[in-house]
């Protein structure tokens, strides 16, 4: 969403992200747009759900779970199939209201661990604000009924998926451009961010003047941190073999290739668009 911000200099156009249950992503994902929508029944079981003190034993269930199992987990791990519709009906709810502030607190996260980058490999982090919803009754919590969000550099460009009908014709272009965006993803896995979501859809290239683009990788709703692994120690002695299996970041980052992840399916859609084959290098 584009909005204007007044700053020292004046009013400066910004790109405000939401996080707000009422239209979550783990709504569409998960199918619960179909089955719990979020209506005005559903709000007003909610309210009632955290004004019996329910919510919080629910997050903290949720928190538990992370703590334990692995952060994420509990999207996975809690299961409600022998409660009753009602509430079922609430703590579904409660997930798309908790996973939406976990996906607000990651990018923020991600934004700060990233912070030398802002401007150049991803747009700069102006803010992260808080909307209060005007239908929430005075005497419950805000906590689990406000709106977070995030206030972004506006890129003005276009997706990187767009990239052929944007600049037709022009193979090198499209080789530098695809390539800027590779190395940036490099750029972000070298400190310490793995998105886990990058793709041509994610990244947005900015027009920089006639011959000149900057790509910028958006969307660390799904990040995760080389902080949040386990130190593997020493591993002179273990089987080659086992490595596979290791919790760390520099697995992570071999199965999920955030670079190739946007070069191959890129490169790929350009020879089946035109014959043309890219020379991208992931090294």
């Amino acid at each position: 969403m584009e909005v204007r911000i007044r700053t020292e200099k004046g009013f400066q156009k910004a790109i405000l992200k939401l996080f707000d249950r009422r239209f979550s992503i783990y709504r569409e994902r998960e199918g619960y747009a179909s089955e719990y929508p979020h209506t005005q029944q559903t709000e007003a079981a909610w309210q009632d759900y955290v004004r019996r003190g329910s919510a919080e034993v629910l997050f903290d269930c949720f928190r538990r779970i992370d703590e334990e199992e692995g952060t994420g987990q509990y999207h996975l791990l809690y299961k409600n199939d022998e409660k009753t519709e009602w509430e079922r009906l609430v703590e579904q709810e409660g997930l798309v209201c908790y996973s939406e502030q976990i996906r607000h607190a990651t990018e923020v996260q991600a934004y700060k661990e990233l912070q030398a980058l802002q401007g150049r490999c991803v747009p700069r982090f102006m803010a992260s604000v808080t909307l209060d919803m005007p239908s929430t009754p005075p005497d419950l919590p805000s906590t689990y009924f406000e709106i977070r969000g995030i206030l972004l550099q506006k890129v003005c460009g276009f997706k990187l998926e767009d990239l052929l009908s944007k600049l037709p014709n022009n193979p090198l272009a499209w080789e530098e451009i695809i390539q800027n965006a590779v190395d940036a993803a490099k750029e972000i896995n070298r400190a310490g961010v793995l998105h886990r979501h990058c793709s041509s859809w994610n990244v947005v290239v900015a027009r920089l003047d006639e011959y000149t683009f900057q790509p910028f990788i958006l969307d660390f709703a799904r990040a995760c941190f080389k902080w949040e692994f386990e130190d593997p120690g020493d591993l002179s002695d273990l089987d080659p073999d086992d490595l596979i299996d290791l919790n760390t970041f520099q697995n992570c980052l071999h199965m999920y290739h955030d670079p190739k992840c946007i070069g191959v399916i890129m490169a790929r859609d350009v020879e089946k668009a035109t014959g043309y084959k890219l020379r991208i290098n992931y090294d």
